[in-house]
């Protein structure tokens, strides 16, 4: 009789059989789980390329050089930032966001920012773009001498994010929420932490700085922070009803307002920003609308009362730039100018309203001299480098009594 307790040479083999089988798939199922995780967190990343697939120099040569011509010749040809995030951003190491809109934009210390905000869920098509909710705005991190991307923060916020102001007495960042009608604050320290801490992104949601700045009344879009004062404005249309809609309005350092209704702006601003420069403040104004239509860029010389406090201005000219164009800043010779027309939104018309005409994903750069100098004597090398030079015997006339054409061909004369 069979000893039943005894396996007999088919089960044994089976038995060993299927043990290989279970310690390679085992072997096989670790490594290849590692590989996977890896490709997938590989995946999740902030883009850096430039979605338009043009470099610098191929992106000007693409604008309507007839149209911009004024605006390009004052353009340093060799500062420009690619805009990150515009085709994937990193959602706190968790999720890709395909809808980011570029908006604002400061310098800050060693470091660009630009902020942007959601807008994946007013996809009117069903694609890969379309998203059921609305992701928290963020902020991209540069390196504003290397033009590298250093990280992504995402905000305590869904809004509009649609300007940045730095306030270097304080150290703070200044984020204009439309949706709330206040002016929040983020430290530079905790910005600072977060590059140094390497990430792609942060899992943490960046919560803001103290009690927010209230705009009683207004729905900030445009901020600027000059000389000790947070200037802030709201979009507005021509056809707003609102007799003040277009106006700026000033708060001191403690968030107290100043003025109820400050100087006037262009309709359709999205960006302010101020600087001095041969002894004169100028302020500079980007305002656009629609993907069709060109943008401009509107300069203004500035007066001041006893305080330091910007009240009147006198415009000296505009240039027309690329379409779409939103908030601006300028340090030194430097104006940065920020684009939201190559975002997937627009560029691919997602909500079925037409593409955006001369797109543009980068953070354009141009010469603050140039600009100035273009549009006081039409010859902007002359101006900028020997206007400081001009006798004062050479000046017959009293400059009270010579109109702007005259001086500018007085000017034209000495050289």
């Amino acid at each position: 009789m069979r000893d039943r307790r005894k396996p007999s040479k088919q089960m044994s083999f089976v038995s060993f059989g299927v043990l290989a089988i279970m310690v390679c798939l085992a072997s096989f199922m670790f490594p290849m789980g590692k590989v996977a995780a890896a490709e997938k967190e590989e995946a999740v990343y902030t883009s850096t390329e430039s979605v338009l697939q043009k470099s610098y120099r191929e992106l000007l040569n693409s604008l309507d050089t007839q149209e911009f011509s004024d605006y390009l010749s004052t353009i340093h040809t060799d500062q420009s930032y690619v805009i990150p995030g515009i085709d994937q951003t990193n959602i706190r190491n968790k999720k890709i966001c395909s809808g980011m809109i570029p908006q604002g934009i400061c310098v800050a210390g060693e470091y660009l920012i630009i902020s942007a905000y959601d807008a994946s869920h007013k996809v009117v098509a069903d694609s890969e773009y379309k998203a059921t909710h609305k992701q928290r705005s963020v902020l991209y991190i540069m390196d504003v001498v290397s033009r590298q991307y250093l990280t992504t923060i995402t905000l305590d916020t869904k809004c509009h994010v649609g300007a940045l102001a730095y306030n270097p007495d304080d150290e703070l960042i200044y984020i204009a929420d439309s949706d709330n009608g206040v002016v929040q604050a983020l430290s530079m320290k905790k910005i600072t932490g977060c590059v140094n801490r390497g990430a792609d992104a942060h899992e943490d949601v960046l919560e803001f700085d103290g009690c927010p700045i209230d705009t009683q009344g207004y729905r900030p879009s445009l901020l600027s922070y000059y000389d000790g004062y947070l200037y802030v404005g709201q979009f507005a249309k021509r056809n707003w009803s609102d007799l003040f809609s277009n106006r700026m309005v000033v708060f001191d350092k403690d968030g107290t307002l100043l003025t109820k209704h400050g100087m006037t702006i262009p309709y359709c601003a999205q960006g302010v920003s101020f600087a001095d420069w041969n002894d004169k403040t100028y302020m500079i104004v980007s305002s656009s609308y629609g993907r069709s239509e060109a943008a401009k860029l509107s300069v203004y010389q500035m007066d001041k009362d006893r305080e330091g406090l910007v009240y009147s201005k006198t415009k000296i000219g505009e240039f027309a730039c690329p379409n779409m164009s939103e908030d601006i800043d300028i340090q030194g010779d430097f104006i940065y100018t920020c684009y939201e027309s190559a975002s997937n939104f627009y560029r691919l018309n997602l909500d079925e309203n037409g593409e955006s005409s001369n797109a543009v994903d980068r953070i354009m750069v141009s010469s603050f001299k140039k600009t100035i100098g273009r549009l006081l004597t039409g010859d902007e090398e002359r101006f900028v480098h020997r206007i400081c030079e001009l006798p004062v015997q050479c000046a017959k006339h009293k400059r009270e009594a010579v109109d702007v054409d005259q001086r500018r061909r007085l000017f034209l004369r000495l050289f």
